[in-house]
C-alpha cells in the first residue's frame, strides 16, 4: 500500500534506530565534555557578571539616596547673597536715599544677570519720607506699611509737588504715581490702604481687569495714581498704552509674602522689576533727572 511504502522511502532515508540512539548518547557525552571544559570559564564569568551587577545596585542605591536627599532640600529657603538682600530688605523705606541706591542697584543687577545695566542709581533719584511719618510701633513691618502707607505717600507728593497737582491730575497714559508691587493680590491690599485719600487709581495688574480693558482705560481716563505688578506694566508700555514720559514717583512696596521675600528679592517679581526699570524708568531718569524719582515704602 502506498503508506507503507512512504514509510519505508522515509526509513530508509535513516540509519536503523540503534544507531541513530547511539549517535544521539555519544553527541550528548561530548557535549557534557565540552561542558565540563567551560565549567571553570563560565565560573569566573558569572563571578565577575555577579560583582558587577552587585556594584551597579550599589550605585543606583546611593543615587537614588543622594536624590531623596537633595529633593528634602527646600530651594525657596535663600541663602548666601539672596539671604542678604532679604535681610536688608527688611525696612529699607526707614533708610537714607545713600542706602536705598545701593540696595535697589544690588537688587537690579544681580537680577539682569550679565545684562549691562546702565547707570549706576545715584541717591538723588530716591525721595526720602523716614524722618517725616511717625511709626506707631517703632518697626517698619507689613501691618504697619498698611497703617502708614496714605502718610507716606502724601509726603512724598508734598516733598514732589502738592495734593492739589495730584487730584486734579490731567495727563492720559502716564499715572503720576506708579506704585509696584509683588502680587495683584497684594495691589489690591494697596488701593486699600490708599483708599481714604479720595484718588482715582489705574488697576495695572492682572486676574481684575483684561489686558484689553485696562489698555482702553489708560487712553481714555488721566489717573493720578497706577498700582500693578511689573509683568503688567510691561506690557501696556510695549503695547503703548502706558507711559511714565510724565510719572514722577515710582513707588517700590517692600510687603513681604510669607517667605518674606519683596517684589525686589523674589525671583520672579525681582527679574520682571529689573526689565522694567531697565527698559522704563532709566531712561527717564537720564532724560528727566530729578523729575522722576524712587520711593521705597
Amino acid at each position: 500500500p502506498p503508506n507503507h511504502q512512504h514509510n519505508r522511502v522515509m526509513g530508509d532515508d535513516l540509519e536503523s534506530d540503534d544507531d541513530y540512539l547511539t549517535k544521539i548518547y555519544h553527541n550528548n557525552d561530548s557535549e557534557n565534555d565540552d561542558k565540563k571544559g567551560l565549567f571553570g570559564i563560565s565560573n569566573k564569568r558569572s563571578r565577575t557578571d555577579s560583582i558587577q551587577a552587585e556594584e551597579i545596585i550599589t550605585n543606583k542605591k546611593k543615587a537614588k539616596a543622594k536624590n531623596k536627599s537633595i529633593s528634602k532640600i527646600d530651594h525657596t529657603i535663600p541663602s548666601g547673597k539672596r539671604k542678604l538682600l532679604l535681610t536688608a530688605a527688611r525696612g529699607i523705606g526707614q533708610e537714607s536715599s545713600d542706602v536705598q541706591a545701593a540696595f535697589l542697584w544690588t537688587c537690579y543687577t544681580h537680577a539682569l544677570g550679565g545684562t549691562d545695566g546702565g547707570e549706576k542709581f545715584k541717591s538723588s533719584s530716591f525721595l526720602s519720607w523716614k524722618d517725616k511719618v511717625q511709626l506707631n510701633r517703632g518697626a517698619w513691618n507689613n501691618e504697619e506699611r498698611d497703617i502708614k502707607y496714605p502718610f507716606v505717600l502724601k509726603e512724598a507728593i508734598a516733598a514732589k509737588s502738592s495734593m492739589k497737582k495730584l487730584k486734579e491730575w490731567n495727563t492720559k497714559k502716564s499715572p503720576m504715581i506708579l506704585i509696584l508691587c509683588i502680587s495683584a493680590r497684594r495691589c489690591v491690599a494697596v488701593l486699600k490702604a490708599i483708599s481714604s485719600l479720595k484718588i482715582r487709581c489705574a488697576k495695572l495688574f492682572a486676574k481684575h481687569m483684561d489686558l484689553e480693558d485696562q489698555v482702553a482705560q489708560l487712553s481714555s481716563t488721566p489717573f493720578p495714581v497706577g498700582v500693578g505688578t511689573p509683568n503688567r506694566l510691561s506690557k501696556l508700555c510695549h503695547d503703548g498704552a502706558l507711559s511714565l514720559q510724565s510719572t514722577e514717583l515710582i513707588f517700590i512696596d517692600g510687603h513681604e509674602d510669607n517667605k518674606s521675600f519683596t517684589v525686589c528679592t523674589l525671583n520672579d517679581t525681582a527679574s520682571e522689576l529689573a526689565k522694567f526699570i531697565h527698559e522704563q524708568v532709566q531712561p527717564q531718569i537720564l532724560e528727566r533727572p530729578h523729575k522722576i524719582q524712587f520711593v521705597m515704602c
